[in-house]
C-alpha cells in the first residue's frame, strides 16, 4: 500500500484515497463469497492520542477518514450481507476499551458502515481476567445493541504478562499446562453465556515470541474443543490451530 508522498496535500489525499480503494476492491472481489466477514481495519486504536486513533501512515495522510474510505470501499465491492469488522487488541483494558467505544459511536454516528468489531485477546495466563473479558463483551453489545462481536485471535501464553524473559524450553511445567487448560474451560464458560452478544471464537498461534527477537519459547498450546459452545474438561486436548483471515487493511 502507498501513501504517496506522505503528506496531507489535496493532491496526495487523492491518491491514497484511490490507492485505499483499489486494494479493497481487489481484495474482496478477488475471495467474493468465500469470506463472509471482512477485518476492513486492524488495529486502529491508540489510547494515548486525544482521538482514540493510531498516528500512523494513513492517518497522517487522510487524518480519521481513512476508515471511513476504507469501511466504505468494502461496503461498496464486497457481496451483500458481507459484514465489516474492525479488530483490535487488549481491549478487555478499560483504556482500550472506552477507546473502542468511542470510535465506533463515531462511525456510526457518522454512517459510516461498520458492522461488528473483533477482539483479539492474545492473553497471558494470569492476565486479563475473565471478568474483563466479560466486561468488554457487555460493553460493546449494551452501547450498540445487536452489533456483531467475535473473539478473533485468541491464545494464551504460559508465561505472566509482562515477562519477556522466562522459558519453560521443552519442560512447561504439567501445572502450568493444566492452569491453561482450566482456564480456557472458564473462558468457554463465559463465552456461552454470552450467546447473542458474541457471534464466534478463533483461535490463533500456538507459539509465543520474544518481542524483538525471532528465538522463540516453548509452545503456549492452544486448546481444541469439539465446537465454540461446547469445552468440557473431558474433551480438552492439546492442538495446533492457526487463524485464517484475509485483513483488508492493517
Amino acid at each position: 500500500m502507498h501513501f504517496g508522498d506522505g503528506t496531507n496535500s489535496p493532491a496526495n489525499q487523492a491518491v491514497v484515497t484511490a490507492n485505499i480503494q483499489e486494494h479493497i476492491q481487489n481484495e474482496v472481489l478477488h475471495f467474493g463469497n468465500k469470506v463472509y466477514v471482512w477485518d476492513v481495519v486492524n488495529e486502529p486504536l491508540d489510547p494515548s492520542q486525544p482521538d482514540c486513533l493510531a498516528h500512523g501512515p494513513f492517518y497522517q495522510v487522510l487524518g480519521k477518514s481513512y476508515i471511513d474510505v476504507a469501511l466504505k470501499a468494502a461496503r461498496q465491492y464486497a457481496p451483500p450481507g458481507t459484514l465489516l469488522f474492525i479488530n483490535d487488541y487488549s481491549t478487555a483494558d478499560p483504556n482500550r476499551l472506552a477507546c473502542l467505544v468511542q470510535v465506533v459511536g463515531d462511525l456510526r454516528a457518522r454512517g459510516i458502515p461498520i458492522d461488528g468489531v473483533g477482539h483479539e485477546m492474545h492473553n497471558a495466563i494470569n492476565y486479563p481476567s475473565v471478568d474483563a473479558m466479560v466486561n468488554a463483551i457487555n460493553t460493546v453489545a449494551a452501547n450498540f445493541p445487536g452489533i456483531d462481536q467475535q473473539v478473533t485471535e485468541l491464545d494464551m501464553s504460559v508465561y505472566n504478562a509482562g515477562d519477556n524473559t522466562s522459558n519453560y524450553g521443552n519442560n512447561i511445567p504439567p501445572s502450568v499446562l493444566a492452569e491453561q487448560g482450566w482456564l480456557y474451560k472458564r473462558y468457554f464458560d463465559a463465552f456461552r453465556q454470552l450467546s447473542g452478544k458474541l457471534q464466534a471464537v478463533t483461535f490463533w498461534e500456538w507459539r509465543t515470541t520474544i518481542p524483538g527477537s525471532t528465538a522463540s519459547r516453548s509452545p503456549a498450546p492452544t486448546i481444541h474443543c469439539p465446537s465454540i459452545w461446547d469445552c468440557r474438561p473431558s474433551q480438552l486436548t492439546v492442538e495446533l490451530s492457526i487463524q485464517h483471515s484475509y485483513p483488508a487493511m492493517g
